[in-house]
């Protein structure tokens, strides 16, 4: 059992982490913090390694919020740190109680109970664990355990929130939201939205909103648009598991509105324009803009020799040394987190490219095109585009 069987496991238990303290940052950290007790375990006295990994970041997660509910760290009115899911970041959303578990209004919901009612619910309802496994995992009895979810499960459905979607319907309308917010005709608005909306925001410097009515999301709208004065764009986009809109300011993601919908009109909007709560959405949104490049050049590399010559030039690529400082620019921010074989290729990929941009290679594309190991270079290309992106 060596670092690979963690690299596997990473992607499930950051989402463990995550619904557990509702914030990216803090889960992130706190896997790592995982990932070095599991260097310094006995592999070999290790008979479950995922059961292992899951209570070392279960315990991780109850210390965190042992200690954050003991101070009362979490204010009042404060939405959960964002997160970009439409490529699994969070693990598999493919039922209605994995799309809850990491909706903005569950993770409020779950800031109600207790450290170890959390856990007993986000393993159960989220991730399926059976009671005796649960109880395994957090030293439990059975009947302890069934008794806690039970009262977790009353605890969140007293909270009386219908939790988001994010089917076709849901986007159609999120779709006509962000038209109605780019145009500026804030009066076509009241039309797709229920009497009794509510909407929530984080802004900058700690402040936080929260209005209800119509008449008053329209007014509080204005006010968001005057806010967001430097916004060149809007993207559509799903955000914890529903659908959200990311305002842009020159490329730059500067805030972002979750939207939920009831009965074919938009039931909350919960927006979130604080830079200290954007931290790693934004990082997620640069890693997205990076992998879609590095899938391009990847895909050029793989072309016939003469292609490629030709979209290199139109790219106003001049060399093979500004081919392989490009390539490196889009590979090497992203190296850690992708599949550990797709990593492997793409850095024989290239290291090859950088030798042949070294004073001993081929120096224009024509030349590079007529070398021979530029055939190794497409078959590595050609070997990448068939693994998984991440």
């Amino acid at each position: 059992m060596t670092t690979d069987h963690f690299t596997g496991e990473r992607g499930r238990l950051f989402g463990l982490a995550y619904r557990l303290l509702g914030s990216a940052e803090d889960a992130e950290d706190t896997v790592q913090d995982a990932y070095l007790r599991w260097q310094r375990a006995d592999h070999a006295a290790i008979a479950a390694p995922g059961a292992w990994l899951t209570k070392a970041v279960t315990n991780l997660c109850l210390t965190r919020l042992t200690s954050a509910h003991a101070r009362h760290e979490t204010a009042a009115g404060e939405l959960p740190e964002p997160v970009l899911t439409g490529d699994g970041e969070l693990g598999p959303l493919e039922t209605v109680e994995q799309r809850e578990s990491v909706s903005f209004a569950m993770l409020v919901l779950l800031r109600a109970l207790t450290p170890v009612e959390r856990a007993v619910f986000v393993l159960r309802s989220a991730f399926g664990y059976p009671y005796p496994e649960l109880a395994r995992l957090l030293d439990l009895t059975e009947a302890n355990a069934r008794q806690l979810h039970s009262r977790a499960r009353r605890r969140v459905d007293a909270g009386e929130t219908r939790f988001p979607t994010s089917d076709a319907g849901s986007m159609r309308l999120t779709e006509s939201f962000m038209t109605a917010v780019r145009s500026g005709r804030l009066s076509a608005l009241e039309d797709l939205l229920v009497a009794d909306i509510a909407t929530w925001m984080d802004l900058p410097d700690g402040e936080h909103v929260h209005v209800r009515g119509r008449a008053a999301v329209r007014r509080n709208a204005a006010s968001t648009l005057a806010r967001f004065a430097s916004v060149s764009d809007f993207l559509l986009t799903e955000v914890n598991g529903a659908p959200g809109i990311l305002f842009l300011s020159g490329g730059a993601v500067v805030g972002l509105t979750v939207v939920e919908t009831r009965d074919g009109r938009i039931s909350a909007l919960r927006t979130v324009a604080d830079p200290a709560r954007l931290g790693y959405l934004r990082t997620q949104f640069s890693r997205r803009a990076l992998r879609r490049h590095l899938v391009t050049a990847v895909r050029d590399l793989a072309r016939p020799a003469a292609e490629q010559v030709e979209l290199l030039v139109k790219q106003g690529l001049g060399n093979a040394d500004e081919l392989a400082l490009e390539f490196d620019g889009c590979f090497a921010p992203l190296k850690d987190v992708l599949p550990a074989e797709t990593a492997e290729v793409l850095g024989e990929l290239d290291a090859l490219l950088d030798d042949l941009s070294g004073p001993t290679g081929p120096w224009s594309f024509e030349a590079l095109a007529a070398a021979p190991e530029w055939e190794r270079v497409r078959a590595l290309a050609t070997r990448a585009l068939a693994l998984p992106a991440g």
